[in-house]
């Protein structure tokens, strides 16, 4: 999935909205690992370059975390970055 510029909410990219895993069971009260690939054009530089959450109810965050463009091994290349939490009502990852 490719990043639109900008959208409604502020975010670039947003959801799904899930509350059970794909087998039907609850997800709630459990831990899982939230994966973000990313990559930049330019690893040069100690700005940061995007901020990664995991978000419930379009409100409080349960994780999240700024990423600078120098935590990137290498430019161009598609990097994961995850976010570990749990599950305490309905979630978005953005």
């Amino acid at each position: 999935m490719k990043a639109v510029l900008n959208s409604t909410n502020g975010d670039i990219l947003y959801g799904p909205y899930i509350i059970t895993e794909p087998s039907g069971t609850s997800m709630l009260g459990r831990t899982y690992t939230a994966s973000f690939r990313l990559k930049v054009s330019s690893n040069a530089y100690a700005s940061s370059v995007v901020c990664i959450d995991v978000s419930y109810n379009l409100g409080p965050v349960l994780t999240g975390r700024l990423i600078k463009a120098n935590e990137f091994a290498a430019s161009g290349a598609w990097q994961s970055f995850d976010l570990i939490f749990t599950v305490p009502y309905s979630l978005s990852a953005r």
